[in-house]
């Protein structure tokens, strides 16, 4: 039970870093659609 307790951590783990790395590729999607609607903004001003 021990090494199945060790690989379910480490398979939280690898789960956790995916979660995280996607999070960041919102964040950054998020802020290149904020820039661009910030840019059209700009030309209807």
């Amino acid at each position: 039970t021990k090494l199945h307790s060790d690989f379910v951590e480490f398979l939280e783990s690898i789960t956790l870093a995916a979660l995280a790395k996607e999070s960041e590729w919102q964040k950054a999607l998020v802020k290149n659609a904020k820039r661009g609607g910030k840019k059209k903004q700009c030309k209807f001003n």
